[in-house]
């Protein structure tokens, strides 16, 4: 995981990035090779379908669980923000590993829980060795 902090943010244009930048983080891309799913949806409310499209175009499925599902490892989960909008940050082992705004604030519960799942196993075991 490379931390990427989040370019836009609530109030902006059509919503904050912290979805972009999140996912950036956990797959060690930068920013601006991840779009950002609100503006590419058809319409903002479903930019979790776009999500999910651009994550399993790059091999990915995207496991979504309501509340926390505590994970050996890097996921996404998301959840009410201090500052009083919906947020999305990356836990590890249960814990947040990082919030891609600025204030690091986190988020004050889990709603949701995103476990990215690789479609090829072996081409993620590849991944992870290849560093080695």
């Amino acid at each position: 995981m490379k931390p990427v902090d989040q370019t836009q943010f609530a109030g902006e244009g059509v919503g904050g990035d912290c979805v972009r930048a999140a996912t950036a983080s956990i797959l060690g891309l930068p920013i601006t090779d991840v779009p950002h799913f609100l503006e590419i949806a058809p319409e903002p409310r479903l930019w979790g379908l776009a999500f999910e499209d651009w994550m399993e175009a790059r091999g990915f499925h995207v496991w979504l669980k309501h509340g926390h599902l505590p994970f050996e490892g890097y996921y996404l989960v998301s959840g009410p923000s201090p500052r009083g909008v919906s947020h999305m940050v990356v836990y590890k082992d249960g814990k947040l590993a990082h919030d891609p705004h600025p204030s690091r604030a986190g988020i004050l519960s889990v709603d949701w829980t995103r476990i990215l799942v690789p479609l090829d196993p072996a081409a993620a075991v590849h991944i992870e060795t290849e560093g080695l």
